[in-house]
């Protein structure tokens, strides 16, 4: 006879204080493991490249971006992909980035001097930091 036993809370990811366990998966102590790979892979979703154009403005415009700014523009982007869009301009501080989201790319940068009357097209989204 089967006796139905009641699992008692559900806690995240514990059941009446143990863990869950799938089927087909396994814990990984090593370094390097399933979980360090997840990571890695992660991180590198969060990079941002910069186009060769981008680079140049970058260059001629003397715009320079620091570990936090980029972290920014790249939250900034993430959003922007979780909304659907796939071009954007990003309004960081005096500057303006023209973006391909689904690349992860800068295409263009813009500083404060270069912006009066500029007209941006081929964009669908726009966010301001």
């Amino acid at each position: 006879m089967n006796t139905f036993h009641s699992i008692g809370l559900v806690r995240g990811t514990r059941v009446n204080d143990k863990p869950i366990r799938f089927p087909g998966t396994r814990r990984s102590t090593k370094s390097g493991g399933s979980f360090d790979k997840f990571l890695k892979e992660a991180c590198a979703k969060k990079a941002i490249k910069l186009s060769n154009h981008a680079e140049e403005r970058m260059r001629q415009r003397q715009i320079i971006l620091g570990q936090d700014d980029i972290a920014k523009i790249s939250d900034a982007i993430t959003k922007v992909v979780e909304k659907g869009g796939s071009k954007a301009a990003i309004m960081y501080r005096d500057m303006v980035f023209v973006t391909d989201v689904n690349d992860r790319a800068i295409i263009t940068a813009i500083g404060k001097n270069e912006m009066k009357e500029h007209v941006f097209t081929g964009i669908d989204s726009a966010v301001v930091l």
